[in-house]
């Protein structure tokens, strides 16, 4: 969608499903976890951090690691960041 997320490595995790491997074409996605210079954008803000995960069915993305979130001319600076 309107979210964006990047970092210097990532590991996706997919669910199990009816087949007995886990590949992207047989499973959906259930976890990405993010390591070195994360980087979050939406539409409206931005975030950095040094790690992070994102729970696919949850619609949440954790970041912790130097946190900083931009949000127009606002910014806040924190050890963890929770967005959903």
């Amino acid at each position: 969608g309107e979210v964006r997320l990047k970092a210097d490595s990532m590991t996706v995790y997919y669910k199990q499903g009816e087949s007995k491997s886990a590949t992207p074409d047989n499973s959906k996605i259930s976890k990405i976890e993010v390591n070195g210079n994360v980087f979050l954008a939406t539409p409206k803000d931005s975030a950095k951090g040094e790690k992070g995960v994102y729970l696919v069915d949850q619609k949440v993305i954790r970041l912790t690691g130097g946190v900083v979130l931009t949000s127009g001319k606002n910014v806040l600076k924190g050890s963890g960041l929770e967005y959903n």
